[in-house]
């Protein structure tokens, strides 16, 4: 069989596009080239990829270190101030009760929030992988984020430009 029906023939392993640039490639004889431009481009990937990580690492790092912040802050200082604030005797404002409550919801029920929040995101994860419609939501949804929207839709308008002038160089489109 051809190179690209072998690599169609692999499940979830080979990029639909990357099949489709494989098989021009045989078609129009510049196999070489197609190929030699798959590798810069699944390269520039994977180096997005640990760029983008590597960026994200602090942000994800900080989240947790405030997290725990504010977890200590509502399961410990909190309480110790809600006795000292209901012992005067006067009304509290609704922020504060808002907090208080918080706080109590938090000690009470706090030891099932992170086994829920894995479960929403496996359940996310597994949905955006086997409903079409939800990750069409999802993507529209990226897409729509103030900064990296745009910069999604460079990324992908760069890409299709990329493919194109490789089809076209090798005389398919």
């Amino acid at each position: 069989s051809s190179l690209s029906a072998a690599f169609e023939a692999i499940p979830h392993g080979v990029s639909p596009v990357l099949v489709s640039l494989i098989r021009a490639g045989e078609t129009s004889g510049d196999l070489a080239e197609v190929l030699g431009h798959a590798l810069r481009d699944l390269r520039w990937q994977e180096a997005q990829a640990a760029l983008t990580r590597r960026l994200l690492l602090y942000p994800v790092i900080l989240a947790g270190v405030l997290g725990v912040a504010v977890g200590f802050l509502l399961l410990v200082v909190v309480p110790q101030l809600a006795s000292f604030l209901t012992g005067l005797g006067q009304p509290l404002p609704l922020q504060t009760r808002l907090l208080l409550a918080l706080a109590t919801g938090l000690a009470r029920w706090g030891i099932y929030l992170p086994p829920l929040l894995a479960l929403a995101g496996t359940g996310g994860w597994l949905a955006t992988r086997y409903f079409t419609g939800i990750a069409h939501w999802r993507d529209a949804l990226w897409l729509r984020l103030p900064v990296l929207g745009p910069v999604l839709i460079q990324l992908a308008l760069t890409r299709v430009c990329e493919i194109f002038g490789l089809l076209y160089a090798a005389g398919i489109a």
